[in-house]
């Protein structure tokens, strides 16, 4: 018993969004990591951990963003779950007007924000015209009965967040209350802007020699006995499996028990073995590629 509280265990919840990280930070990202500096400045240490235990265990039923503020459905020890808000000071047009006029000088910045990154150079961007590009304040409310502000449910949806923007820098833009596409508009550019068009350099395209072309044979265009086979060039199961997937990091809210990775490890190699059976040879022995 603590100040009339009881601590209970939470109820399970099926299919709700976890982190994917098992222990440490929630965030990858130089801008994920600032990002949760702001909560580790005004939480306390036994409700950060309690809300990293609860964001791991996948307990956030539900994230709503839109600009300026973000809501999470999350569940506790009670029957309904916890409604959370998390609301960000939002800049005004002007000081988004100045942050563009900067911008419109770093065309290479924003070559890169179109590409989906987040340059380091925008923080010093936002520094020079006596802004912040991560929120130095969080409001956080919650309906749960902790008076602890912000509480565990609310660190879970913050720390889940921080997992997001990993994914989706500009997510960062959105929560201040300018999307990327309103912020390019300020500065004149266009989204789908071609740096060609805009740059006046010319783009050249590699020469490419026509093909040598295919000799006709009507037996090989049907199947007859004779006509030349394809060659079969080596073939083996990538050491590493979902390479690609890998690359493309995590996958937005995942709700699975395991981690996005583990659970397409195994569907990967079962599909690399399956693959490999059937480019070597059925049961009879014979190969695809001599058919």
């Amino acid at each position: 018993m603590w100040w009339g509280y009881t601590r209970r265990t939470p109820r399970k919840v099926k299919g709700g969004i976890r982190l994917q990280s098992t222990r440490g930070e929630s965030a990858q990202s130089w801008w994920g990591k600032s990002w949760n500096q702001t909560l580790y400045k005004y939480i306390e240490e036994g409700r950060l951990g309690r809300g990293r235990s609860y964001a791991r265990r996948g307990m956030v039923r539900f994230i709503e963003i839109k600009q300026g503020v973000a809501r999470g459905v999350v569940q506790g020890s009670m029957r309904s779950p916890y409604i959370c808000t998390i609301k960000v000071r939002q800049l005004n047009r002007e000081a988004w007007g100045r942050v563009a006029d900067e911008l419109v000088k770093k065309p290479g910045v924003i070559a890169k924000m179109m590409a989906g990154q987040m340059p380091k150079e925008l923080e010093d961007i936002f520094g020079s015209v006596g802004l912040s590009l991560f929120p130095d304040h969080m409001e956080s409310d919650c309906d749960c009965y902790d008076w602890g502000n912000p509480c565990k449910h609310a660190a879970a949806v913050y720390l889940i967040l921080a997992q997001e923007l990993d994914r989706d820098p500009m997510l960062i833009m959105r929560l201040r209350g300018m999307d990327q596409k309103n912020l390019l508009g300020m500065m004149g550019v266009d989204p789908v802007w071609d740096t060609a068009h805009n740059t006046g350099e010319s783009v050249l395209a590699p020469s490419v020699s026509d093909p040598e072309p295919i000799p006709l044979d009507a037996g090989t265009f049907w199947g007859r006995a004779g006509s030349s086979i394809l060659p079969v060039t080596p073939a083996e199961v990538p050491t590493v499996s979902a390479v690609l997937p890998r690359k493309l990091g995590v996958f937005p809210f995942w709700r699975g028990e395991e981690t996005f990775i583990d659970a397409l490890d195994a569907v990967y190699k079962d599909a690399s073995e399956k693959g490999m059976e059937y480019f070597l040879g059925d049961d009879d022995g014979s190969s695809p590629a001599t058919k």
